[in-house]
């Protein structure tokens, strides 16, 4: 299976396929959110909302849906075989690892062992959040219509 060839088919997948990628990717990120709804109607309970930017969970969250989304890129790309570019499949795994993953753990631990933290430090760990998302909902998004595509491939 050439790469050319799912790429150029992406564009005749059907709705229903469509809508099963978008509510499965969304199904798992529900999963993700859980704890955090919990930890902020707590916090609000507790002490008001100021400190929700502070929770560390918000890295913790990242780093784990980055590494999700480096599982979902690599099974993604399993139906190529040896009609990969190992060069940019290098590159992706080392951006999402150097770029995202990294300063995630970085700032967790920052966050678990300062005390007078700074409010960059729990702004940049509720931005790689959102960027984690966004790359997860990309990466899995890809992956499964791949995985349509594959499978459409083999049966006709």
């Amino acid at each position: 299976m050439e790469s050319q060839e799912i790429a150029t088919n992406f564009s005749n997948l059907n709705k229903s396929d469509l809508m099963d990628t978008r509510a499965s990717l969304w199904a798992e990120l529900l999963f993700t959110f859980l704890p955090f709804l919990i930890i902020a109607l707590v916090s609000i309970y507790k002490n008001g909302t100021e400190k929700l930017l502070y929770i560390p969970e918000w890295s913790l969250a990242a780093s784990i849906l980055i590494g999700q989304a480096i599982v979902k890129f690599i099974t993604g790309l399993l139906p190529f075989g040896r009609n990969l570019n190992l060069g940019v499949v290098s590159l992706v795994i080392s951006s999402l690892i150097v770029l995202l993953l990294a300063p995630s753990l970085i700032v967790l631990a920052l966050i678990m062992t300062l005390e007078d933290l700074p409010i960059s430090i729990a702004l940049i760990q509720v931005f790689l959040f959102i960027v984690a998302v966004i790359i997860f909902l990309f990466l899995g998004r890809i992956n499964r219509r791949i995985y349509i595509q594959s499978n459409d491939d083999y049966d006709c």
